[in-house]
């Protein structure tokens, strides 16, 4: 916890938010959520497939903890980007902040819209 409070003052190495928290914490969010997607695709129709409602769920959870993990790790790059001794490498990880809140942004709208499109067409084929 101390960590996360250490990183959102600005208060951390850049080189620790950017490769730790950044890098590392990533590549791990996206392989588990890849690791889960293929699970419930391949058990399609066995017993003990997640019901709509439960996989609903997870998936709002997840989406919810990325887009707190996303606000936190943009934040922590911009705060902690003058941490080190070369300050044009601060003041690339400021552009690199805003490309990250530029992409998350995007990224969720599509996921919010796709998700949103996929409940209107199963309503949808239910009612015929």
């Amino acid at each position: 916890m101390q960590c996360i409070r250490r990183t959102w003052r600005g208060e951390e190495k850049l080189w620790k938010v950017f490769w730790v928290y950044g890098v590392a914490i990533s590549f791990i969010g996206f392989f588990t959520a890849l690791c889960v997607e293929i699970g419930t695709a391949m058990s399609s129709g066995l017993v003990g497939t997640p019901s709509e409602s439960t996989w609903y769920f997870g998936y709002y959870m997840w989406l919810a903890v990325s887009i707190c993990y996303f606000v936190w790790i943009t934040v922590s790059l911009w705060r902690c980007a003058f941490n080190l001794e070369k300050r044009m490498l601060g003041y690339g990880a400021r552009v690199l902040a805003v490309c990250v809140a530029l992409a998350a942004t995007d990224h969720f709208i599509i996921m919010r819209s796709s998700s949103q499109s996929q409940a209107l067409s199963r309503s949808l084929q239910s009612r015929q």
